[in-house]
């Protein structure tokens, strides 16, 4: 790019792109337009998911350093502890693809990632070295290679030892789990990350459009926000009328769509709740910003989308949802409510994407496109069936915000 010849520095960085992409399931500084993608090469943005281990971590990050000189050579690469510390086998017996070896390094719900890939990779037709070529057949739209010949069943190899065939076992246990990846719940962050990186791992990218929309479903979202963070703090208001304010000193105030219940989290996220008449002394200036803050909406935003929402739609919520992060780019603005729900307002089109994951079991995806129509899609049914290029791309930057906001969480213990 910055048009200073080609050398091994650059393909070693092109190797790092290849690793991020097989491990994690989509090129490190992809978006979705080349332009975009060109800039965060130039930057160096790109997000490494904390499920990686530390020794993948690392040699993606030193694969991809900005300064060529800084690169590793191939020696080095090859030397690195992610190749070094485990025991690769010069070559894999016909077998060895269809028989699962022992998860030394895994276990629990852990072993199960490893076991999902090691079935998936169980199903190739893996055939020794063979001289003859091999022809595709493209039926169906997914290419397949297929031997001319199979091997003859006469000439199956030895069973290979436990070291060689458990191999590839145990550099996908260390990838997968590694030994200081954390045993407690995950946050809410964290599980709009793994869903979101998993549908897009398994989404068919041969795919040209969407799946089949649910009926009569909706998720909270914000319809409207204004940005007073130079002075005071970002206002929003969601899709059942309810309105918060995230002030700059992290307090959360809310104030339910019948403007009678009011929700205040100090500093430290304790929540209390006050009847709107009714309001503790220290609370009424911070009130008072909120009505502000509302009434500046209505009088001049319009609605974020066409999205029906159910009448009793507010009574049904226990509490009112609240703006946990949000951070604003030259392209969009990212936004993150307590309810497990991720938002991206891409500003050239006014897409909008809501992702939520309240119920864990049903995660749901919104999408609200330039035409203001909505339409509401199970994550599940986005994964089987697969989205257009326009969707996939804009799940693609979700994902790459989540990553970073996961990033922000381990390193301030959240």
């Amino acid at each position: 790019l910055k048009m200073q010849g080609h050398g091994f520095a650059a393909d070693v960085w092109a190797m790092g792109c290849i690793m991020y992409a097989m491990l994690v399931g989509y090129p490190p500084f992809e978006t979705s337009t080349l332009s975009e993608t060109y800039q965060r090469i130039m930057r160096n943005a790109y997000t490494i998911p904390p499920s990686l281990s530390e020794p993948a971590r690392q040699l993606i990050a030193a694969m991809l350093h900005p300064d060529p000189e800084s690169r590793p050579s191939v020696a080095q690469v090859l030397q690195h502890p992610f190749f070094a510390d485990v025991s690769v086998p010069d070559h894999l017996a016909t077998r060895t693809v269809a028989r699962l070896s022992p998860t030394e390094d895994c276990d629990g719900a852990h072993s199960q990632e490893t076991l999902k890939v090691t079935a998936l990779v169980s199903k190739l037709q893996v055939q020794p070295q063979q001289k003859k070529p091999y022809t595709l057949d493209s039926s169906n739209h997914k290419p397949q290679a297929k031997p001319v010949d199979s091997a003859p069943a006469s000439k199956a190899e030895p069973t290979p030892t436990k070291t060689m065939h458990g191999g590839l076992m145990m550099t996908l246990s260390r990838v997968l789990c590694p030994e200081k990846r954390s045993r407690t719940k995950s946050s809410p962050t964290l599980v709009l990350h793994k869903l979101l990186l998993a549908c897009l791992e398994d989404t068919p990218s041969y795919a040209t459009e969407n799946p089949v929309a649910l009926p009569g479903v909706t998720v909270p979202f914000v319809t409207k926000w204004i940005d007073y963070s130079n002075k005071y703090g970002f206002g929003f208001q969601l899709s059942d009328h309810s309105v918060g304010v995230l002030f700059n000193d992290t307090t959360r105030f809310g104030l339910s769509a019948d403007r009678t219940r009011i929700e205040y989290h100090d500093t430290s996220g304790k929540l209390t709740v006050h009847d709107a008449l009714a309001l503790p002394t220290f609370l009424q200036e911070r009130y008072s910003l909120l009505k502000y803050f509302a009434h500046y909406m209505d009088e001049n935003l319009t609605e974020g989308g066409d999205v029906v929402q159910p009448a009793d739609a507010a009574k049904k919520k226990k509490c009112i949802p609240f703006m946990k992060r949000w951070v604003r780019t030259a392209h969009a603005i990212v936004m993150q409510l307590s309810c497990t729900t991720l938002q991206v307002n891409f500003f050239k089109d006014h897409t909008k994407l809501v992702i939520n994951a309240d119920r864990h079991q049903r995660p749901v995806l919104l999408y609200i496109d330039e035409e203001r129509r909505a339409a509401a899609y199970a994550l599940a049914d986005v994964a089987r069936d697969g989205c257009d290029d326009s969707l996939r791309g804009r799940l693609q930057f979700a994902l790459s915000a989540l990553g970073e906001f996961v990033e922000v969480e381990l390193k301030e213990g959240a």
